[in-house]
């Protein structure tokens, strides 16, 4: 717990300072990660701690953006119920997922709804009150086209 309080210099326990990750998180996404840090300081969330421990996304908008999409609730100002358990669809699940997407898709060129198209029926249980899946598999295959094109032209 003292990497909460004194910034280490071993990259691999630098997420875990608290004043230094709120502070990078809300200079780059702002609003869009309060689903973070809805607790105190000094408290750790299950969330902050997946999402933060995953240093290969921090620079990915999309993501970063989906995952708030996913699990803070607007109207309670709050993480949804849920999200920071274990099993199907919870952001645990969803880094685990990010991983697997990110060996075929280039996760720092996707939208917030490309992300969110992309990620299987688990996480559908959180999308309430989003637009619907679109077409599964029709949908997969346009973003694919998408990124090739964009790998070609580049």
């Amino acid at each position: 717990m003292v990497y909460n309080y004194i910034l280490s210099s071993d990259r691999r326990h630098q997420y875990r300072h608290a004043i230094r990750t709120t502070y990078l998180f809300v200079k780059g996404y702002g609003e869009r990660v309060y689903f973070m840090f809805c607790n105190p300081p000094d408290k750790r969330g299950e969330i902050t701690e997946q999402i933060a421990a995953r240093q290969d996304i921090f620079g990915c908008r999309g993501v970063i953006e989906a995952a708030s999409s996913l699990y803070f609730d607007k109207l309670r100002m709050s993480p949804k119920r849920g999200a920071s358990a274990k099993g199907p669809g919870t952001v645990r699940r969803f880094g685990i997922v990010l991983r697997q997407l990110g060996r075929t898709y280039d996760l720092f060129s996707l939208s917030e709804q490309e992300v969110l198209d992309l990620l299987p029926a688990e996480f559908d249980k959180f999308m309430s009150g989003q637009k619907e899946k679109q077409e599964g598999k029709k949908t997969k295959q346009l973003i694919f086209r998408k990124l090739l094109r964009r790998k070609s032209a580049g």
